[in-house]
């Protein structure tokens, strides 16, 4: 259960965290189409200045009697330039496109009237009343550009105005996102963590109560792993061989027991391994001077794929049972004795009574 909720928190975190990228790169491809609607109408303000600036040059210059001519070479190549870019930052769009291509020719038709009025005044040829209709047409030709470039910029807005729409519902539905996945998110957590608490007091009391048990039982218990080293021992084995579960975690049946004692230990370990099931054995082992019987049972414990990973061994002393045992065994073989003599002696009087009759 918690595997999954965990497991379903986070395919939403990454499902929203692949959401909002997506949208921030939306986001940002739709700031980079924003910077280029900007650069478009920077470029149709540039270029619009740049042939006014060429014409009042030529104006001043037609006007004047010096020979500060403007350098038409230069406006000519920057209003190319500028034409150039603008074909390319509107290449994306078709209307613009359109709208560029009847602007460039009219462009170079009035830079081409601007350079034959001042190749007229350079040549002294420049007659103002007979040129006159080159400089109306080149008011015309004006009024053309200025529209064209109205236009083009007006649809940009236009396009700066959706994108920039777009880019706010990419933001909106983003944040949207983001909110909803972190609520699930922090729900779905929030529960896992209530079940882990609630998993955690469970485990905590079976603890506790097994603690207890293996405290209050008579039985020695304790927990060997494979190289058999000892894991745990209840409190039964630690007041018996007075010692603790501290000093005892991680020492042999050699650091414990006399060799004798220890060599039948590790015996009866390696057959447990070896058969993968409970067996009952009986031991002896020595405290002090004092010879103590058991009869204990060992059983192997498997993890999840059925490998052996530790010992559990049950010891019950029989030490007083043991001797009441062996007292009547030891009564059992002198009342058969007795018997015995009694029925020698019964013989032998049945034989001295049959000689007297």
């Amino acid at each position: 259960m918690i595997r999954t909720i965990f497991g379903i928190a986070i395919m939403i975190v990454i499902t929203v965290s692949l959401v909002v990228y997506s949208s921030i790169k939306n986001i940002g491809e739709t700031s980079k189409v924003v910077i280029h609607t900007y650069e478009t109408i920077d470029n149709l303000n540039s270029l619009n200045l740049t042939i006014v600036q060429f014409e009042s040059a030529t104006r001043g210059f037609l006007l004047s009697d010096k020979d500060n001519y403007p350098n038409s070479s230069v406006y000519n190549q920057q209003i190319l330039s500028k034409l150039d870019q603008l074909k390319k930052l509107t290449f994306s769009s078709p209307q613009q496109t359109q709208k560029l291509l009847k602007l460039s020719p009219i462009v170079l038709k009035r830079v081409q009237i601007l350079n034959q009025l001042i190749d007229l005044k350079n040549r002294n040829s420049f007659n103002a009343s007979k040129d006159i209709d080159k400089v109306l047409s080149g008011s015309g030709l004006m009024q053309q550009i200025d529209k064209l470039i109205d236009d083009i910029k007006e649809m940009e807005k236009e396009l700066l105005e959706e994108r920039r729409q777009t880019e706010l519902s990419y933001s909106k539905s983003s944040f949207s996102l983001f909110l909803l996945g972190l609520i699930l998110s922090i729900l779905l957590l929030s529960t896992a963590f209530y079940l882990i608490r609630r998993e955690l007091k469970i485990r905590r009391k079976a603890e506790n109560q097994l603690e207890a048990i293996l405290d209050h039982s008579m039985t020695l218990i304790f927990l060997k792993d494979l190289e058999g080293r000892y894991i745990i021992v209840n409190r039964r084995f630690e007041e018996l061989f007075n010692t603790t579960n501290k000093k005892v975690k991680g020492k042999t049946a050699y650091d414990l027991f006399s060799k004798e004692v220890a060599d039948s230990v590790t015996r009866h370990d390696s057959i447990v391994l070896s058969s993968k099931s409970p067996i009952q054995f009986d031991e002896t082992s020595f405290i002090g001077d004092i010879k103590r019987n058991f009869i204990s049972i060992r059983f192997p414990l498997l993890d999840v794929d059925g490998n052996i990973y530790a010992i559990c061994g049950m010891s019950t002393e029989i030490t007083e049972r043991q001797k009441k045992e062996d007292e009547i065994k030891e009564l059992n073989i002198a009342m058969a004795h007795n018997i015995a003599e009694l029925q020698i002696v019964n013989k032998e009087i049945e034989a001295f009574s049959y000689s007297i009759s």
